[in-house]
């Protein structure tokens, strides 16, 4: 009975961290549309287009790794779009916890980096 309990319980938690880190869902055939100059919270990420900018069949979740292996030392603070967006083009923002979150990172030096992106905002 124990182990059932326990296993039961790992169940809930593992469901309740997936759900956790899900952060929006925009489903196929729908879009969202965040107009020019609106701050969009989506969980600590704040996007304020300079133009409208659309989001259509896509996903954005946090964790605190990142999915690919990095040479350098980053936040525990991760955002993953499930595939690529329109161009977009303002501010994107991240708000985090000092401390542990910051891996030791001083917050002056902070940038947010893709591989897909072609320019780098310096915070």
């Amino acid at each position: 009975m124990i182990k059932k309990i326990s296993s039961g319980f790992l169940f809930l938690i593992l469901i309740s961290n997936y759900l956790h880190s899900q952060i929006l869902t925009v489903s196929r055939g729908t879009d969202l549309v965040i107009k020019s100059g609106t701050p969009f919270f989506a969980g600590s990420i704040v996007l304020t287009p300079s133009s409208d900018f659309t989001l259509s069949d896509i996903s954005i979740s946090k964790n605190t790794v990142i999915a690919h292996p990095a040479n350098n030392i980053y936040i525990a603070r991760v955002y993953k779009f499930s595939g690529n967006t329109n161009p977009f083009s303002g501010s994107i923002k991240i708000n985090y916890q000092d401390g542990a979150e910051l891996n030791g990172l001083s917050e002056n030096t902070l940038q947010i980096k893709s591989t897909q992106w072609h320019h780098v905002a310096i915070f």
